[in-house]
């Protein structure tokens, strides 16, 4: 059994990677330049771990993953919508640092929140939020 801040830090990850790792998926799908693709694979990549770390640790301990069906679907919409007029890796770049930026919102506000999560908990956290943050900084490069 892991403790509450533990199993609600990495439902956090889970939550974030999850979000991050369908979004990609949707902003891929209209992607026309080769090389923003690319980025945008590596970066699913990432999520994709890190939402398997995440509930991998989370069933160990005993709880099972949210799963946000709703929140997904809603951001799912709202890409289609935003990049209906404009697919250009430019927009494309924008609309992935504004993610990134609530990701490491809700990250760092967690990470906070449960100071007594244990080690691998917050390791996963900072990982993740260090990921985040440096990929904001190469998507400023595509804007």
């Amino acid at each position: 059994m892991i403790s509450q801040d533990s199993a609600a830090l990495l439902q956090a990850v889970h939550t974030t990677a999850e979000m991050g790792k369908n979004t990609l998926g949707e902003l891929l799908s209209r992607s026309e330049d080769p090389a923003f693709s690319d980025r945008i694979r590596k970066q699913q990549q990432t999520y994709e771990q890190a939402a398997a770390e995440a509930r991998t640790r989370l069933l160990q301990g005993g709880v099972t993953p949210e799963k946000k069906p709703l929140s997904n679907a809603m951001a799912a919409m709202g890409l289609r919508m935003n990049t209906l007029l404009d697919n250009s890796s430019s927009h494309m770049a924008q609309m992935m640092i504004e993610g990134s930026t609530m990701g490491i919102v809700e990250l760092q506000q967690q990470l906070n929140s449960h100071p007594r999560a244990e080690g691998e908990a917050r390791r996963l956290a900072e990982k993740l939020l260090a990921f985040e943050e440096k990929s904001v900084e190469e998507l400023k490069r595509c804007l």
